[in-house]
């Protein structure tokens, strides 16, 4: 069989070299070497090479998805093998249709192993014909199409139940939901996927039976990944019935909408923290129909006023015999004046409360009339001014006081809107940050202080409507000053009732935040530039390693001695669990901590592979459930590596079998780090200090580094105990 011809496609030489020197030793026939998109792209066309293996960031003007985009007519496939990790190049590599994709540094057989599940798909892809011109139909391709498109499907969790809840079908979105893999799942009930509390209260049980008998269970709730970690899932349980209408299994599709649901509870808060300022600003309206002598209070109002809702406001006049009698006369005069004559009402004014305490108001209010002059009604807000009135008493201060308070007013834009969205009242803060006089705007429709856009969509209206229906609508965007300039604005249109719950208006406050959301999107974009930085160093010295890697790989290839070359793999396998470490880090959403049960068990799965030793001939555990700082995460990573290479080496010769455990726990400002075994064990004699090998040495070393003490013990095997200080940037998870 002839050799197949690969091409490929890397601008790191040394990388490149040791690439082709390893797939020739596979038995590949590499039949070029290049470093630039445009060379890829022009050598495949001449030479057909059967598969490019391709590095995504190339020199020259054209990066490797680029390329790989131009090779697609052509029919030649291509395997990614690159040190990007980001979402939204995978999502430009994936548009590629590539067969496979390694991460770098690639492991020990990795890339071997892609290119022969890369070949079998490519070979799969030509042999495939319509089931149609098979056997007369095509319902067995379709039937396969849908499968794979189901099992491909990585941003939803879809799988499939038996009668009895059993999970018989996992995609590729399922086992990076949920953390499963399709082996460790299929076959077991899925109320694994839920919370100790709901599988207590019978909530799976609940949700099938909901399928079974209404064909469907919406399932909205916290569910549980394989590590413990919780996640919010919105999600349909959906009943399959066969042809007589029997259920026999069910459909689960899920996604994970856990940022939705924190952006929601940020809102609940942020609605929260508002309806406390309003509280604090210890205001309440009023409204007095005045044809029926009908007059309403709001709820802050009464709870200014020290009355409850059942309290009977129904009059004026039940309204003045809350005033103090002292003051009565003059708020009747004062109220008087206004609706005849409609003169802007504003007096002063003491209540007695229920429990006998008296608080000071300050009252302001208009008259509404119709086109006859005849007034309608009056409206207004009380302000609980009584701290001031007593600091006016003991000082002349107070003054200046209440001046700058009223003055602080124009910061905040305050208005009325009738019924059907038209303003009706306008104060001096909203001229100021809207540039409308009271005269040019009262009677104009609110979308005046929309931007064009927003007019278009009908904002406007859909706020009224929220405000209808929830009582408020919370209002953060752009808004448009009468001069045509931009700013943004944070709001709350409330709506205002009567007593019978009639809808008489709305009130609007709003500010300007234009200056606080550039120092935050200021603030942001800093943020993001730093990320990306610290991404791209953690990237370069993770590349520079595999630089490392390569050259060993290739000086080894070179010499004879066995126990020589021993000593080069060793090497590599150091460099290569630093490299680890920093691709952690490039991939985590935290660039300072490394998450260390991950790494241990990715070691322990490339050193197992490394001396061929069998999973079940020698059963590994590790755990960590720490997050190390980068220094303390490298020399943790080494002492690990070394300790489990000498007792994958020595502890279990002559195919005994065996465990090995691996633990990191930090608590009260200790770490500890055991590594144990049950193998044969150390000499008697031997003392860690004396070691001779390299790698015991590196153990002592590394120790110190770390300011912590190494233990030995020889009881059923070899257990070292590294104690060692936890360090502030440290957390247990």
């Amino acid at each position: 069989m002839a050799k197949k011809k690969i091409l490929i496609a890397e601008d790191e030489h040394v990388v490149a070299e040791d690439q082709r020197q390893t797939l020739t030793d596979q038995g590949y026939d590499v039949v070029g070497v290049v470093y630039s998109g445009e060379q890829a792209i022009a050598e495949a066309r001449e030479i057909r090479p059967d598969l490019v293996v391709m590095d995504i960031v190339l020199s020259g003007s054209m990066d490797g998805i680029s390329a790989a985009q131009q090779l697609r007519p052509l029919g030649i496939p291509v395997v990614y093998l690159t040190g990007y990790s980001d979402g939204q190049l995978l999502d430009r590599a994936k548009r590629t249709e590539p067969l496979a994709y390694v991460m770098k540094p690639a492991k020990s057989g990795e890339l071997a192993a892609a290119l022969q599940i890369a070949f079998f798909k490519a070979e799969q892809q030509r042999n495939r014909v319509p089931d149609v011109a098979r056997n007369g139909t095509g319902i067995h391709e379709a039937d396969e199409q849908f499968r794979l498109m189901v099992a491909g499907v990585s941003d939803y969790s879809i799988f499939t139940l038996d009668a009895d809840g059993k999970v018989n079908s996992w995609n590729r979105g399922a086992e990076r939901k949920n953390g499963y893999s399709a082996e460790e799942i299929m076959g077991r009930s899925y109320d694994v996927l839920f919370t100790a509390k709901d599988r207590e209260q019978g909530v799976p049980l609940a949700e099938l039976e909901i399928a079974r008998e209404h064909g469907k269970a919406d399932d909205t709730r916290w569910l549980v990944r394989k590590n413990g970690e919780l996640f919010w899932a919105e999600g349909t349980l959906t009943g399959i019935r066969n042809e007589s209408g029997v259920v026999t299994g069910f459909a689960k599709i899920t996604r994970d909408a856990t940022e939705r649901k924190q952006m929601q509870e940020a809102l609940l808060q942020s609605e929260e923290r508002l309806r406390i300022g309003l509280q604090a600003a210890r205001m309440g309206t009023w409204h007095w129909e005045i044809p029926g002598d009908i007059d309403t209070l709001d709820e802050s109002l009464r709870r200014l006023f020290g009355i409850g809702p059942d309290y009977p406001i129904n009059s004026i006049e039940d309204f003045y015999a809350l005033i103090h009698e002292e003051d009565r006369t003059a708020v009747r005069a004062a109220f008087e004046k206004t609706r005849n004559e409609g003169v802007h009402l504003a007096t002063e004014f003491r209540v007695v409360r229920p429990d006998g305490t008296e608080r000071w108001f300050l009252d302001h209010g208009e008259v509404f009339s119709d086109a006859q002059g005849r007034p309608l009604y009056m409206t207004g807000a009380c302000v609980d001014i009584t701290e001031r009135m007593q600091a006016e008493r003991k000082s002349k201060e107070s003054e200046e006081r209440f001046r700058l308070f009223v003055a602080n007013v124009r910061d905040y834009a305050l208005f009325q809107l009738d019924a059907d969205g038209r303003i009706v009242t306008w104060n001096s803060g909203a001229e100021s940050l809207l540039g409308f006089t009271a005269d040019e705007i009262i009677g104009q429709p609110t979308a005046r202080i929309f931007v064009p856009e927003d007019v278009a969509n009908g904002q406007p209206q859909r706020e009224i409507e929220e405000a209808k229906t929830s009582g408020r609508a919370i209002d953060e965007r752009w808004h448009m000053r009468k001069d045509g300039t931009c700013f943004w604005c944070s709001g709350v249109l409330t709506s205002v009732r009567d007593e019978e719950g009639h809808l008489r208006g709305f009130a609007k406050v709003m500010k300007d935040e234009t200056e606080r959301r550039n120092a935050s999107e200021r603030l942001m974009a800093s943020l993001e530039e730093k990320e990306v930085l610290l991404k791209e160093i953690h990237h370069r010295v993770k590349n520079n390693l595999q630089v490392i890697t390569s050259l060993l790989s290739l000086q080894s290839n070179a010499v004879q001695d066995e126990t020589v070359r021993q000593m080069f793999d060793e090497a590599c396998n150091r460099v290569r669990s630093i490299g680890d470490i920093h691709e952690l880090l490039y991939r985590s959403p935290d660039l300072a901590h490394v998450d260390f049960d991950t790494y241990i068990n990715r070691l322990a799965e490339y050193l197992l592979s490394f001396y061929d030793v069998s999973p079940e001939r020698v059963h590994l555990n590790a755990s960590a459930k720490v997050q190390l700082n980068l220094s303390d995460a490298i020399s943790c990573g080494l002492i690990v590596n070394e300790l489990l290479t000498n007792a994958l080496k020595h502890a279990f010769p002559q195919d005994r079998a065996g465990s090995i455990q691996i633990s990191l726990t930090c608590q009260d400002g200790e770490c500890v780090l055991e590594v144990a075994d049950d193998g044969v064990g150390l000499p008697e004699n031997f003392r860690l200090e004396e070691a001779t090998s390299l790698g015991l040495k590196l153990v002592s070393v590394l120790a110190k580094q770390l300011q912590g003490t190494v233990r030995l013990q020889r009881i059923g095997g070899t257990r070292v105990t590294l104690e060692f200080p936890q360090a502030d940037s440290e957390k247990s998870v």
